[in-house]
């Protein structure tokens, strides 16, 4: 949970400019951290839960398959709004 407050923090930071006086090291890795923790952990989650359980009280629910995709989905976003970011920033620096 701390991963993903960190990465919408991040993000949220950066796509709107709040915090004007912090750096832009900040937001950005919290924006890299969080996403990445995220988006491979729900990873990880859901290729463990293809895996065959013998029991099946063991077995994940849909509900929890479900909540493994949307991790990584939401990771994989923070981190285009990243390279989005990066990818401005770095056109407005060859405009002037």
């Amino acid at each position: 949970m701390a991963f993903l407050a960190a990465a919408a923090l991040g993000a949220l930071s950066l796509a709107f400019r709040r915090g004007g006086g912090l750096p832009v090291k900040l937001p950005l890795a919290l924006a890299w951290l969080g996403s990445g923790a995220v988006a491979c952990w729900g990873g990880w989650l859901a290729l463990a839960s293809l895996a065959g359980v013998d029991d099946i009280a063991r077995r994940p629910t849909p509900a929890m398959n479900l909540t493994y995709a949307v991790q990584m989905i939401v990771g994989i976003l923070v981190v285009a709004v990243g390279v989005r970011f990066l990818a401005g920033r770095a056109e407005r620096r060859t405009a002037s």
